[in-house]
């Protein structure tokens, strides 16, 4: 038997070998579902030595977002399930000597997680990468991605006539083709740094025409964004398979939130349907806790006293 190598490798051997898996039941279904979720949100169908435990969870998060984003719930529980489920393949492939490693997932706990998110240097470093790549059109959604904050396919729907420069403003999910997840319409603000790149993104354009028409779907901005952040890795960054297209978007949130905008201001230009998917985004900003912490403990300094320049006397006795 060929050696498995990726995730849809290693599910079609635990189907051949397990009757739970093959037997048409909505647990067999359930298990097929759970994994073509994973690569969905992956972009790619991985490789088996590409997942470990944080990388799953950065995907699940992910996924999470997708689903709340949509209106739709998605528990620990759900999870949970995912997680049972890319177990039990690396479990099975461990028992018959096909794998030589084996990661350590544990159970979902939502508290303590980190949604993971990019400095400024690293979105610099990203944007040179691709550039060097030859992949010009890949760094500009790099730069709208992380300063502006739209999804990947919002970002493959954009037109000229979403890009409204008297009011710097871009439009999202104006129309039913560019309609956003949760089925609503948003504005976004252009930052004057993006401002040079959208000029020339629009230039001898047609109003209908497409901003970014080179990457038709998601799947394959997130197969060209995986090969950028691979480079980006062996020139010493602290990047992995965890750094997906979506993380970027995460970044605008924390970016926001860290500036000093508030909650509300950054659902709205986020598009989130609930405040609590602004929330998570408070605790990524470590710095703020500290500073906030600090204000218990800081002393006022004290000010050294400083003469005040008297009038010259005018007393003559």
């Amino acid at each position: 038997m060929k050696k498995p190598t990726r995730l849809l490798d290693g599910y079609l051997f635990c189907k051949s070998i397990l009757s739970t898996w093959n037997n048409g039941s909505k647990y067999a279904q359930q298990c097929y579902t759970n994994i073509k979720h994973i690569i969905d949100v992956a972009g790619y169908n991985p490789k088996l030595t590409d997942i470990n435990g944080p990388v799953l969870k950065q995907w699940l998060e992910d996924y999470r977002d997708e689903r709340q984003e949509a209106g739709k719930d998605c528990t620990d529980a759900t999870l949970n399930r995912h997680l049972a489920t890319i177990n039990t393949i690396y479990t099975q492939l461990s028992m018959e000597g096909l794998i030589d490693y084996r990661p350590l997932f544990r159970k979902w706990k939502e508290d303590g997680h980190r949604t993971l998110w990019h400095t400024e240097e690293e979105v610099e470093l990203l944007v040179k990468t691709a550039k060097s790549m030859g992949k010009a059109e890949l760094a500009d959604r790099i730069l709208l991605a992380a300063y502006c904050g739209p999804r990947s396919s919002e970002i493959t729907n954009l037109r000229v006539c979403d890009v409204n420069f008297e009011t710097q403003l871009l439009e999202i999910g104006g129309t039913q083709e560019t309609r956003t997840k949760s089925r609503k319409y948003r504005n976004v603000g252009i930052p004057d740094l993006l401002l040079p790149m959208m000029h020339e993104r629009c230039r001898d354009k047609a109003s209908m025409d497409k901003l970014f028409p080179q990457y038709k779907s998601s799947e394959q901005v997130a197969k060209h964004y995986r090969q950028v952040v691979s480079r980006a890795a062996r020139m010493g960054a602290d990047l992995g398979p965890a750094h997906t297209f979506h993380v970027l978007r995460h970044t605008f949130g924390t970016w926001m939130i860290q500036k000093g905008v508030s909650q509300m201001d950054t659902r709205w230009a986020m598009g989130h349907s609930s405040i609590t998917m602004t929330e998570k985004y408070v605790h990524n900003t470590f710095e703020r806790k500290v500073k906030n912490a600090n204000v218990l403990t800081t002393k006022r300094e004290k000010k050294e006293f400083e003469p005040v320049n008297q009038p010259a006397s005018t007393d003559l006795g």
